[in-house]
């Protein structure tokens, strides 16, 4: 009797493992419909949103886009000259092809195009340096030397805009000084007759042709150190002879553009960027304007957690950390400079030894700076 009750009581038992078995597995079919029901609701809901989105994004930009002449307005006001309309081949919305012509100096005609959302592109530039190098109004241009072409417009292929590239010929080292005032005199004198102006002049010594893009928000004496530095570079670079140039110049232009970054002697890797089996190393890059190295101060602490303690997640916002138990931060604001105890976040290497008294060893000749911690 005892034994029939026993097998009864297994036989229920089983029963119940079955029905618990189906139930969980009806449950975990209902959970995959639902979710897939639940993903597909919601595609179609992103789909239709996207689409309602896309029509008002149009017609926003019907009401707004500019016309004919508000287009033509606010070419005056970028080059803050009168402009007349010679023939103009567009729509409603002033989208099309335009030949222009200037009412004051420099009186020139001159190529527009306007696509959609209001982008557009212009020949004004090019046209506006090529009328004072050939007229040699301004002697400021009389040695600059140019090359001209046609280029297909980016909206109409068939619209031909006008474009130039120009130089400054020198034959050696020593005329830097005097080409590099000519050009940021140039670059000044452009920005005064346009509100905007981006077609630069350059250098070109013999084969060479320098990258130096002035900007008269810095001195003329900037302009001249990076040209030097350009040219010294580019010689030591192609194995060429730097004789010419003075030591005591060499002096001040023999820093490499980047250096390896060491942590007592040992490379420091930079963990951010490394992954997937590749392996990326920090480095500190030369400040032409400033002419001292920087390094990303976020990357030097997090990948020296040996050295430091951190205080506060090391995410793109101020965070604060200890160096030899004292609290200090980076600031994730526009400032270059230390501000009570916290590093900008691109910081000049001098100032881990003048905040946290590292100590800094330079190498230049095997390109490393190793930071004593």
């Amino acid at each position: 009797m005892k034994n029939e009750k026993k097998k009864m009581m297994q036989y229920i038992n089983q029963l119940d493992d079955k029905k618990l078995k189906k139930a969980e597995r009806a449950s975990k079919t209902i959970t995959i419909t639902l979710s897939t029901i639940i993903f597909i609701i919601t595609a179609i809901i992103i789909f239709f949103f996207s689409i309602i989105a896309s029509f008002f994004y149009n017609e926003i930009y019907l009401v707004f886009s500019l016309g004919k002449e508000q287009f033509v307005k606010k070419l005056e006001i970028k080059y803050n000259q009168k402009i007349e309309i010679l023939n103009a081949n567009c729509d409603e919305y002033g989208n099309g092809t335009y030949i222009l012509k200037t009412q004051k100096e420099p009186k020139i005609e001159f190529y527009a195009v306007k696509g959609l959302y209001n982008n557009f592109e212009t020949d004004y530039e090019d046209r506006m340096l090529i009328y004072y190098i050939e007229n040699e109004k301004n002697p400021l241009f009389k040695n600059i030397k140019l090359t001209k072409q046609e280029e297909a417009s980016s909206y109409y292929k068939n619209f031909k805009l006008l474009r130039c590239k120009t130089y400054f010929p020198i034959e050696k080292y020593e005329q830097i000084d005097e080409a590099s005032k000519n050009l940021y005199q140039i670059q000044e004198f452009m920005e005064k007759n346009t509100n905007e102006f981006s077609t630069l002049t350059y250098l070109k010594i013999g084969e060479y042709i320098s990258p130096v893009k002035y900007n008269t928000i810095n001195s003329p004496e900037n302009g001249i150190y990076q040209e030097k530095y350009e040219y010294y570079w580019y010689l030591i670079n192609s194995k060429g002879d730097t004789k010419a140039i003075p030591k005591n110049d060499i002096e001040k232009l023999k820093y490499p553009r980047q250096l390896d970054v060491y942590a007592n002697e040992n490379r420091v890797i930079d963990m951010d960027n490394s992954g997937y089996g590749m392996i990326f190393y920090l480095t500190a890059n030369y400040n032409l304007e400033k002419q001292t190295y920087e390094v990303d101060a976020r990357k030097m602490i997090i990948n020296n957690l040996s050295y430091f303690k951190m205080l506060s997640n090391n995410n793109h916002k101020d965070f604060k950390f200890t160096y030899k138990n004292k609290k200090y931060g980076v600031s994730f604001r526009n400032d270059d400079t230390i501000i009570g105890n916290n590093l900008p976040w691109i910081s000049e290497i001098s100032y881990f030894t003048e905040l946290l008294g590292v100590e800094i060893k330079y190498d230049l000749d095997a390109k490393i700076v190793n930071f004593i911690l």
